[in-house]
């Protein structure tokens, strides 16, 4: 009888695993697969960030002219 006992309660642990983690750790042990997906979206994100900032000195210039744009936007362009 304890044998059987035993092994529904191996069988509910390892069928539970992953719920019984996060009860007891919290979301600490994250897969490698969605660090993987954090960083794209990082990436991404930054990419994004700098052609917005890329257009927006476009934009400027096509305002004012390039001659009229501050130097740290000139190094920004100069750097893409």
């Amino acid at each position: 009888m304890e044998i059987v006992i035993i092994c529904v309660l191996v069988y509910i642990i390892y069928k539970f695993r992953k719920q019984i983690s996060e009860f007891l750790f919290g979301n600490q042990f994250v897969s490698p697969k969605s660090k993987l997906i954090d960083k794209d979206i990082e990436y991404y994100r930054k990419k994004n960030n700098k052609q917005n900032e890329i257009n927006r000195i476009l934009d400027k210039i096509k305002k004012v002219g390039y001659d009229n744009i501050t130097p740290i936007e000139k190094k920004i362009l100069k750097n893409n």
